[in-house]
């Protein structure tokens, strides 16, 4: 054994250092060095989260439900019921209590109230007559469902939106070719027509996005002596609350944002309020200050969260007092600058937008200012023609002080829709003579409102509305009309007929308070109401 052991292998070399020590293996460690402190640069500071967990890559803020963070408390926790449980529980599985961020994201909501059969309700309800002394009148004075069915959804329990506002825009407008609007002296746009069309990076940085949104609102400068762009302000509290949070995802993703984080998907960045307001305040401050470099003799005017606008010309950054305005929605502010560049001799002006409510405030301001420039509406996307809104004046004339009001009773983004009235209805009843005098106006009594605003949602549903009746009567009115005698035999749905009164009083007072902020579009403030007292 001993001659065994002294044997050695003449062809071994002895190894004195480990294969990390390589200096193969100290360039790749130093490389990989490299790019993680690259990596943490572009990442968010931990020390600039406040007191929510945030993914410090993504940006993505964590809901509540992640406890990721406190994995060892839990843990503990668990292993002393653990022990508590023996020798019985000895078997039985362990719970999982630590929720990552990526479990999270896996989770689904469903709505948690119980669902009612309101069909069933109302049948129900009707077959009573036929054993019991009760009048119709009597039971649909009742909303026999959980929600008011014919504004509201009934599942989601969200307000019925327009969906087909813009039919309204469709049926109104007169067209104009894009050749034949030429070189306009000055242009509005809202950041919708910027953020919801410009290039969205896939793999790209919140700069990239940023960089993007510059080039494309630079290059209107070159064709435009006057170049306005509104941002929308997201008030706390504001009429909009109720229609952003039924427009984001049923899980909230949340973003931490800065010039060098992943840029989110579009609809995550523009459709959560909190993601938007970071992107609009970065885009405001990029845009201003890279205008300024140009050193252009244009005027660039920024209105984005500060009340006061920013102009920028020659160079120089100037604040514009006289263009203050408290109001939040883009929408609203756009008819203000409108008149006022006007006031300044502007002879073409284009709005570059889509959306309906801003064709019908145009259409309204053009009117009642008695304007008289060419007020050119621009589709965001080729293709599509233009919209010449003093035409559009001229040929609806007997309507056009008239749309504003009946838009908002009728439904809007902010306002409850009636499911058997559509847009093309709206407009006919008013061709038909019907006014709306009192709704928008502060200094109206509510009962005044109240009572042509039955008026004119009646005519909407085919029926007249006697002086002395309430929205409960016109809806026993339609029911009648719609089974075709007084009887029960053929049902029709609680959503196609009119609401209560009490249910019609707190929407009708909605839409006055929303028509009382368009009308007051070119005020430095709104109206001084209190949204509470407004349905």
């Amino acid at each position: 054994m001993k001659d065994v052991a002294d044997l050695k292998d003449s062809s071994s070399v002895e190894i004195t250092s480990h294969k990390e020590e390589l200096a193969s293996r100290v360039k790749y460690d130093e490389n990989d060095r490299q790019v993680i402190r690259e990596k943490l640069q572009t990442c968010i500071d931990p020390s600039n989260t406040a007191s929510h967990l945030v993914n410090i890559v993504t940006g993505h803020i964590c809901t509540d439900e992640v406890n990721v963070h406190n994995a060892i408390d839990l843990g503990k926790s668990q292993m002393k019921e653990y022990e508590a449980s023996w020798p019985a529980g000895f078997h039985q599985p362990l719970k999982k209590k630590v929720r990552t961020m990526k479990e999270n994201k896996k989770k689904t909501t469903t709505v948690a109230a119980e669902q009612f059969d309101s069909g069933l309700i109302f049948a129900r309800a009707l077959a009573l007559m036929n054993s019991r002394d009760i009048k119709v009148e009597y039971i649909l004075s009742y909303e026999l469902a959980s929600v008011p069915t014919s504004m509201f959804d009934e599942i989601t329990r969200n307000l019925r939106i327009a969906k087909s506002k813009s039919l309204l825009k469709n049926k109104l407008q007169v067209k104009q070719s894009a050749r034949a609007t030429g070189q306009p002296d000055a242009i509005v746009m809202d950041d919708c027509a910027i953020l919801w069309v410009v290039h969205w990076p896939s793999k790209g940085s919140v700069q990239d996005l940023v960089t993007n949104v510059v080039k494309q609102i630079t290059s209107k400068l070159k064709g435009s002596t006057r170049v306005h762009i509104i941002f929308y302000r997201y008030c706390e509290y504001s009429i909009k609350s109720g229609t952003r949070c039924s427009r984001k995802a049923q899980v909230s993703r949340e973003h931490q944002l800065c010039l060098s984080s992943p840029l989110p998907p579009q609809d995550v960045a523009l459709t959560v309020t909190k993601n938007k307001i970071q992107l609009i305040d970065m885009i405001c401050d990029e845009l201003v200050s890279s205008v300024a470099l140009l050193n252009l003799s244009n005027s660039f005017v920024v209105t984005g969260k500060s009340p006061i606008p920013t102009e920028v010309c020659s160079g120089l950054q100037i604040i514009r007092p006289d263009l203050k305005t408290m109001h939040e929605e883009a929408d609203v502010i756009i008819p203000n600058q409108v008149v006022y560049l006007e006031s300044l001799g502007c002879c073409t002006i284009k709005v570059i937008s889509d959306d309906t409510d801003v064709f019908v405030l145009l259409v309204h301001y053009y009117a009642d200012k008695k304007l008289t420039s060419a007020l050119v509406m621009e589709p965001t996307s080729q293709g599509r023609s233009s919209v010449n809104i003093g035409s559009t004046v001229a040929k609806h004339q007997s309507i056009a002080l008239q749309l504003l009001l009946a838009h908002a009773l009728t439904g809007c983004d902010t306002v409850a829709s009636y499911f058997s009235i559509g847009k093309s209805t709206v407009v006919k009843t008013l061709e038909a003579g019907n006014r709306l005098n009192h709704l928008g106006n502060p200094m109206a009594s509510l009962e005044d409102v109240l009572c042509e605003s039955a008026a004119f949602v009646a005519a909407c549903y085919g029926q007249k509305c006697q002086p002395h009746e309430t929205m409960t009567d016109i809806r026993y009115k339609v029911w009648v009309s719609k089974t075709g005698r007084k009887s029960a035999c053929l049902l029709p749905k609680l959503k196609v007929i009119p609401p209560t009164s009490q249910s019609f009083k707190e929407n009708t007072k909605r839409a006055h308070f929303q028509a009382c902020i368009w009308k007051a579009a070119l005020d430095e403030e709104p109206p001084n109401l209190v949204p509470l007292k407004f349905g």
